[in-house]
C-alpha cells in the first residue's frame, strides 16, 4: 500500500499523542501505519523532521486558521464573532470525533514537547502572537473609524489582551471556558 505524506503525519501524530515525544520511534510509527521504513524515509530523513511536520500541521496550522484575517477593514466585533465562530466548529468536530478531555490533555502535553524539544517552536508561537495583536490592532482601528469603540484607549494593550484570550480559548478547548464570554467583556470595556 503507498503511503502519502499526510498519512504518515496522521500515523506519527497518533502515536506521539498515545506515548509521546521522547518515547516515539520510527518504529512505533511504523507498527502504527502498518507500514515500511521506507514509507515513512520517503518523505523524513528522521524523526526530528517527522515531529517538526506534526507540530506545524498538528498544532501551529490549526492556531493560525482560528485567526485568519478575512480581509481588509473589518472590525473588532466583527472579528471577534469570526473568531468564535471558528472555534465552535473546531469544538463540535472535536466533540463529533469523540474527543475525551484525557486526549484534550495529551495534546497539550503534545505542545508542551513541542516547546521543549522544537527550537523555534516558542520564537514562532510568539510571533504567532504578535501577528494576532497587529490583526487586533487593525481592526481596532476601523471599530474607532466605524465609532464602535472609545478613541482614546491605547490600542496595543487592548489588543495584547484579546490575543492572549483567543489563544488560551485556542488551547483550552471547550472544557467550560467561555470563549466567547471573556471576549465580549473585554469588548464591552472599550466599546461606546
Amino acid at each position: 500500500m503507498k503511503f502519502s505524506r499526510e498519512d504518515v503525519l496522521a500515523g506519527a501524530f497518533r502515536v506521539y499523542m498515545k506515548v509521546g515525544y521522547d518515547t516515539t520511534t520510527v518504529s512505533h510509527v511504523q507498527r502504527e501505519l502498518r507500514a515500511s521504513r521506507g514509507a515513512i524515509y520517503r518523505f523524513f530523513t528522521n524523526m526530528d523532521e517527522v515531529f517538526h511536520a506534526v507540530v506545524e500541521e498538528y498544532i501551529s496550522k490549526p492556531f493560525r486558521s482560528l485567526i485568519e484575517q478575512k480581509g481588509t477593514g473589518i472590525n473588532l466585533r466583527d472579528l471577534i464573532d469570526s473568531v468564535v465562530e471558528k472555534q465552535e466548529s473546531l469544538d463540535d468536530f472535536a466533540a463529533q470525533l469523540g474527543v475525551t478531555r484525557e486526549q484534550y490533555l495529551d495534546y497539550l502535553l503534545l505542545v508542551l514537547q513541542a516547546a521543549k524539544h522544537e527550537p523555534d517552536f516558542v520564537a514562532r508561537e510568539q510571533q504567532f502572537r504578535n501577528e494576532i495583536i497587529q490583526i487586533l490592532e487593525k481592526a481596532m482601528q476601523v471599530s474607532v473609524k466605524e465609532n464602535q469603540i472609545r478613541s482614546d484607549i491605547a490600542h496595543k494593550p487592548i489588543a495584547a489582551v484579546f490575543a492572549d484570550l483567543l489563544l488560551a480559548s485556542m488551547r483550552n478547548a471547550d472544557f467550560g471556558i467561555n470563549v466567547q464570554e471573556n471576549l465580549l467583556a473585554v469588548y464591552d470595556l472599550i466599546k461606546k
